[in-house]
């Protein structure tokens, strides 16, 4: 089983909107300690790293290493039913089969919404990516 829970979806969906310009498709390798994405663009020219730590989520449980493949574009439609201050819970247990839940709460409407989204048979490998020390780390506000 995997199961977590976002207090805010308006973080999910700015980050699969961030990458799905770049990655059409993607496996997500969810374990105990985090979800992580490698992913290269189809011209092999960009690469997306991407790892959502436990402690990201307000809860997080995965039971056992599970890749889940998806189509960006269709989980950036599925995030576009959520208001950015709805909770974002996902869901994915073996009954499930082939999709993944997303259910969006919000408290201040009293209102719930189930979105399903399809997974995918994905080839891909893992990259390794070696650490990397920067002499010098840039940050800037983004609206």
């Amino acid at each position: 089983m995997l199961e977590g829970k976002l207090a805010n979806a308006g973080l999910i969906k700015k980050i699969i909107e961030s990458i799905k310009e770049l990655v059409d498709e993607a496996t997500f390798d969810c374990s105990r300690t985090a979800i992580s994405l490698q992913a290269m663009d189809s011209s092999h020219v960009a690469m997306v790293s991407l790892k959502l730590k436990a402690s990201l989520f307000e809860t997080y449980r995965c039971d056992r290493n599970i890749n889940l493949g998806l189509s960006l574009a269709n989980m950036s439609k599925a995030l576009k039913c959520a208001n950015n201050d709805d909770k974002c819970i996902f869901k994915y247990t073996e009954k499930d089969g082939d999709a993944i839940v997303f259910t969006f709460a919000n408290q201040k409407q009293d209102k719930t919404q189930d979105v399903t989204v399809k997974m995918m048979d994905i080839d891909s490998e893992h990259l390794d990516v070696p650490d990397q020390e920067y002499s010098v780390v840039c940050e800037m506000p983004a609206a």
